[in-house]
């Protein structure tokens, strides 16, 4: 009885625990044109990010899923993530400990440097950022050869 009240124990705790470790994450989508904070760089299989839309009149924003090598393009998968254009709140779910690279799209948002990260440091931020940042310069320079 002792064995099968033990197991029963340890099968209890191991379907709440994962759940009970869970972190959210609040990250802030500014009226500054900005992710507050702009990366995230421990998440985990289980934890959730909640992004929380600065109401600002005129100004709107989302958060778009992208890749790092294509920063400002929706990545266009079964289970990517688009907010839409501003609402109050929205909520990813982090499905491993695999970096998630996002955007705004709205306007030119992306091209001026509004990204977000999840699973990456600093310097790979600062990357993912300048790609960004850089693409404004591919869009403006191929507008001058039309």
């Amino acid at each position: 009885m002792q064995i099968l009240q033990s197991v029963t124990t340890a099968v209890v705790l191991g379907l709440t625990l994962p759940s009970a470790l869970s972190r959210v994450f609040n990250v802030e989508v500014g009226p500054d044109q900005a992710f507050h904070p702009p990366f995230i760089s421990a998440a985990r299989r289980g934890d959730s990010i909640t992004f929380t839309f600065q109401f600002t009149p005129k100004i709107s924003h989302s958060v778009t899923q992208s890749t790092f090598c294509q920063p400002c393009e929706h990545l266009q998968t079964r289970n990517s993530f688009d907010s839409g254009a501003s609402g109050a709140t929205f909520t990813v779910a982090v499905p491993d400990a695999r970096p998630i690279y996002a955007f705004s799209s709205v306007g030119d948002d992306c091209h001026k440097g509004m990204v977000f990260a999840v699973n990456v440091d600093q310097e790979k931020y600062n990357e993912f950022q300048q790609r960004a940042l850089d693409q404004l310069l591919v869009v403006w320079y191929a507008s001058l050869l039309q």
